[in-house]
Order: structure tokens, then sequence, then C-alpha cells
């Protein structure tokens, strides 16, 4: 009787047991059922979301070619015309000038100054043709000066307007406190000629969303972008030759100070991140 009632009570058991297993399958197939929405937001919301300040994004794609220049020895070459008792040229090209006296350039700049005015960039562009100072200042066209640094940044131009931003074809000055000119950098760049080939490149929001979709060169949040810009870089040196691809640069600023960020604009890759100190 005892084993009778034992087999009833397993049975019964493993009835609702078997009850309650059939009722979590059909529960979890009818919410397998269900459709899926996978949000995803855009880069305009994920930036907004982080608190990021920006301008509208450009999706404008443009045709661009690739740029070579021609390895020389120009400024060693030239050297000997410049009138400043301190100057050489290193292994890498690049010419180091030091004035024995600060030199006022007569641009007016102070604490407050953020940009450079048309009159202060004719200014500038008068004292960079200046033999005695420059060598072939007059090919340094794109002009742009960082505060923070106290820098004025001169730099060679690879198409249409667009420049250098690489550091091997600009000229650099060093301001002191009072804004007077103390010493240059040079680097220069021979031959630049555009290939027959163009390009598309990405547009600025595609940029902008490589930048976000990686760790190592995300926007930090509460940023302001200051400005993009389509710029050259020095992608590879072969023997006798230099070859310029076109990029986006993205500026933008925080609590920590000024910062680049450049993104091939043919391949997509970040090629680097660098802070105006």
């Amino acid at each position: 009787m005892d084993f009778t009632r034992i087999q009833i009570v397993l049975v019964f058991f493993f009835l609702v047991f078997a009850i309650y297993l059939l009722f979590m399958l059909f529960n979890r197939a009818e919410v397998a059922s269900l459709p899926t929405e996978e949000i995803e937001l855009t880069i305009e919301e994920n930036l907004s979301n982080r608190g990021i300040t920006f301008d509208e994004l450009s999706t404008e794609k443009y045709q661009l070619p690739f740029v070579v220049s021609e390895t020389n020895n120009h400024l060693a070459e030239n050297i000997s015309q410049l009138e400043i008792e301190d100057v050489s040229v290193n292994q890498e090209g690049m010419l180091t000038g030091t004035l024995s006296e600060p030199m006022d350039l007569g641009l007016g700049l102070t604490a407050e100054t953020t940009g450079f005015s048309t009159e202060q960039r004719q200014a500038l562009q008068d004292i960079l043709e200046n033999p005695a100072l420059f060598i072939s200042g007059d090919v340094y066209r794109n002009i742009w000066y960082v505060n923070s640094e106290q820098v004025i940044y001169a730099r060679m131009t690879a198409y249409d307007g667009s420049p250098i931003v690489d550091g091997t074809a600009e000229i650099r000055i060093n301001l002191d406190d009072n804004y007077m000119m103390t010493g240059y950098t040079q680097t220069f760049q021979s031959n630049i000629t555009e290939l027959d080939r163009d390009r598309t490149i990405l547009s600025e929001r595609e940029a902008l969303e490589i930048i976000d979709r990686r760790v190592e060169t995300l926007i930090p949040d509460d940023s302001t972008i200051h400005y993009s810009s389509v710029v050259y870089y020095r992608q590879t040196q072969l023997d006798g030759l230099n070859v310029y691809l076109p990029a986006w640069q993205i500026v933008y600023d925080n609590p920590n100070g000024r910062f680049t960020l450049l993104v091939d604009g043919i391949r997509g890759n970040t090629v680097n991140r660098n802070q105006f100190n």
C-alpha cells in the first residue's frame, strides 16, 4: 500500500514538473517571437548626449588628389642669406633660428588674441617674405595662431589651400611673454605636385563617426568641437619623394586644453592626436 502511494506521488510530481517545463518553453518561445528593435543613436544624438557642443556636421564629400613632393636641401643651401646669428639645419632638414634679441612683429597681440585679422595676416606675410629672416617665406600661405602656446604657424599648402599640418612644411614662430619673436623652426617641401587621380574622401560627419566609435580617439564628454577642416599629412616617405594624403583635422576644446585629431580621408584610420599646451 505504501509503495502504491509513493508511485502515485511520484507520478503526480513528474506530471506537475512536465506541465511547468511546457509552460516555461511556451513562455520563452513567445518572448523570442516578439519583434526586437535596436535603437541606434545618430552621431549628432550621441555627441549631444555626452554634452559635446558642435556645429552642423557636413555630409559633403570631396574629390581630392594625392600630393607628392621631392626631398630637398633647400634650407641648407640658402641658409647664408639669413641675417640671424644663431641658425642651423639638422640632418632631417629642419632649420632652427634663434634671435639675439626678441623682435616686435608689430601685430598687436595680447592675451585676448585668439586669431588674426586680415590686416594682421598681411603684416605677418610681409615679415615672412623678408629674405633676411626667412627662406622662401612667401610660399607659407596658411597662417594659424595658437594663443595657449604663443606660437604662430605658417604652413605650405598641398591642394586648393589645404595646409600640410604634420610639421614637414611649416614655419613655427615662437613668441615670448611680450608677444615678441624669439626664434623659429622651419621645414620645407620642394615641387609639391598633385597626382592626376582624384579620390573621394570621407565627409566631416563620417570622420566624426569614426572618432566616436573608437575608445582611443573618443572626444571627452563636455568638449566643444572648435572646427573641422580638410588638410594633408605625409603618409609615406619614399626614396626622394614624400606622399601626402588628404585628411580631416578635428579641433576641440575641453578643460584640459585644445586638442586636434587627424582622420585619414581615404582609409578612415585615425592618424594622431595632439595637444596644444
